[in-house]
């Protein structure tokens, strides 16, 4: 399975996308600063990146619009969670982009 790189300044919310995200059995990396986003993705190269929708210290427009363009070929999504139900439909978003991914390589 892919890594999921995860780009959340808030340690709160972070932490409980990356439990919820590694008990579907996902990969997880983070980054709490999005200063280091693109040394990361490409040294790792990570199957997709989550980044927050509401973060406390950087424009998570910008960061998004950002990695789709110089990284086409990785799914990125904004994120914001709201309660546990978001988190249940943040998990079934990331299963659903990588049913995409996988049947478009075919």
């Amino acid at each position: 399975m892919n890594e999921i790189l995860v780009v959340d300044d808030n340690p709160d919310s972070r932490m409980r996308t990356i439990k919820e995200l590694k008990s579907y059995g996902y990969q997880t990396s983070f980054l709490s600063d999005a200063r280091y986003a693109d040394n990361m993705i490409r040294s790792t190269r990570p199957g997709m990146v989550l980044v927050n929708r509401q973060p406390l210290r950087f424009d998570s427009y910008s960061l998004f619009l950002g990695i789709r363009e110089k990284y086409p070929e990785i799914p990125v999504m904004l994120y914001a969670l709201k309660s546990d139900t978001g988190l249940k439909s943040l998990n079934q978003a990331v299963a659903m982009a990588f049913r995409e991914r996988k049947a478009s390589a075919r």
